[in-house]
């Protein structure tokens, strides 16, 4: 994106910066219009779509499967969590979105790395 403005001052995370337009946008995986094109506002799926622009940027809560696990990540009074809803179990509480999406564990691997492996993705 080029439209981007840099002012510390417009940021609500240190992440979210606010582009010329005025749209905010995440600056540490920012949408990539001139690589990926405009079918999923500039991010290479809709998974990253929605983990780091509706999730991270929107504040939407947001569900998912891995394998055999039902997952929910959403905002709580403490923070982020990530609650596995298969076993009851829950990892957090995160300081941002974006502090869950890199550090919460699916199995052995943080969920970054599984993004586009993750499936039946929703907001709510």
């Amino acid at each position: 994106m080029s439209r981007i403005m840099n002012n510390k001052s417009n940021d609500i995370l240190d992440y979210i910066g606010i582009d010329l337009g005025g749209y905010q946008y995440n600056k540490k995986y920012p949408p990539m219009t001139n690589i990926y094109g405009n079918a999923y506002d500039g991010y290479e799926s809709p998974n990253k779509l929605t983990f780091f622009y509706d999730f991270c940027v929107q504040f939407y809560g947001v569900s998912f499967w891995f394998g055999n696990n039902h997952y929910e990540a959403e905002f709580s009074d403490e923070g982020v969590i990530l609650k596995n809803m298969s076993d009851n179990t829950i990892q957090g509480p995160f300081g941002s979105p974006l502090d869950l999406i890199e550090h919460a564990m699916i199995g052995k691997e943080p969920l970054i790395k599984l993004i586009d492996q993750v499936e039946n993705v929703v907001l709510h």
